[in-house]
């Protein structure tokens, strides 16, 4: 059933198609993020993942690489989210086609926003999520992967698992904790309040992460500058929005 998935997904510029297994899934997960219960259906037997690794999405996405849907291209007016949302729901249309359902879900939209698409990556075959950057490592492509959406389907689909023994922070110096000049690696776990703060109102790090471009696996792949500023910036509503609350804090 998803054997034509990856040629079209990769074609669009999503090279990265795992399918997840609900059962092992949710069997891991704490009820309020199970699979099933995010998308009250308990019909629910696989998740087809899907994302880009590497530069190969930005030439495509950008009209340098033949690939993408012209009207998909013109409808997603330079987002990166409103380009998504036609591909995934063209792929779960190739799925329904096959004669099972198939529900379209996105990590920047309700229900999606509830599931945590690092698990499901995991669980799709991409790499692990358990890293000190807390971000998913792809063996090839290292930080430099983005997960666009998923589809959720009744078929059981032959699912890829995670991956077994690959474990890249470890024995690693962590380059990117020194890297990172607002310290926010420095205690228990990754400070995201501080990170955020840094950035809105010290105006840090304004073209990149530099923890994540310190971090040696998959250094190959990393984005372009162009593509990193553009993905790593704030939308004008979203950053006007989170200065007003640091400052008002």
């Amino acid at each position: 059933m998803v054997e034509a998935l990856p040629a079209l997904a990769s074609a669009a510029g999503f090279n990265l198609v795992g399918v997840v297994a609900v059962e092992a899934f949710d069997a891991a997960a704490p009820p309020e993020s199970r699979i099933r219960t995010v998308l009250g259906n308990d019909g629910v037997r696989s998740v087809i993942v899907i994302g880009c690794g590497g530069t190969g999405f930005w030439e495509i996405f950008k009209g340098r690489r033949p690939g993408a849907r012209p009207d998909e291209l013109a409808a997603a007016d330079g987002s990166i989210d409103a380009y998504s949302r036609p591909v995934v729901n063209r792929l779960a249309h190739e799925v329904n086609a096959q004669g099972a359902a198939a529900e379209p879900v996105f990590p920047f939209a309700h229900p999606g926003r509830s599931l945590s698409f690092r698990r499901l990556a995991e669980y799709a075959g991409f790499g692990t999520a358990g890293t000190v950057l807390t971000i998913l490592l792809y063996p090839t492509y290292g930080p430099w992967v983005s997960l666009r959406g998923a589809i959720a389907t009744d078929a059981l689909l032959p699912a890829m698992g995670p991956l077994d023994g690959f474990d890249p922070c470890l024995g690693c110096p962590r380059p990117c904790a020194a890297a990172c000049p607002a310290v926010t690696f420095d205690g228990p776990s990754w400070d995201w309040d501080a990170c955020l703060r840094y950035r809105v109102i010290d105006d840090g790090c304004p073209t990149g992460c530099l923890a994540r471009l310190a971090c040696p696996i998959g250094a190959h792949s990393r984005y372009s500058g162009e593509e990193y500023a553009y993905r790593h910036a704030f939308a004008p509503e979203r950053l006007a929005s989170l200065r007003a609350r640091y400052r008002k804090a």
